[in-house]
């Protein structure tokens, strides 16, 4: 089953959600399309700003965008290489 949704982009995606579905508390998972495209200007999914209708209507050459690089996140793998719990083998070590 595919569902299109609404999201707010700067809140974490979701990977499964409790639901009460018939009386019984079930998960559901969640599996997300990868979008390569984002528009800086107006904050949406799916498209480029290259050819966006508002920002011909302003007729400016530089508009201000409402989004920057900085929505992007760390690799899963970053995350771990950052642990805490991580250390080099000679830093356990009793000298």
């Amino acid at each position: 089953m595919r569902i299109r949704a609404k999201l707010d982009i700067r809140r974490p995606l979701k990977r499964k959600k409790q639901v009460l579905f018939n009386g019984r508390c079930s998960y559901v998972r969640f599996k997300y399309e990868c979008l390569s495209l984002f528009c800086f200007y107006c904050g949406r999914l799916g498209y480029s700003d290259s050819f966006y209708e508002a920002k011909m209507m302003l007729d400016v050459e530089v508009a201000e965008m409402g989004w920057d690089l900085s929505l992007r996140t760390q690799s899963r793998r970053a995350l771990s290489m950052t642990s805490i719990w991580l250390r080099e083998e000679s830093e356990g070590k009793n000298g």
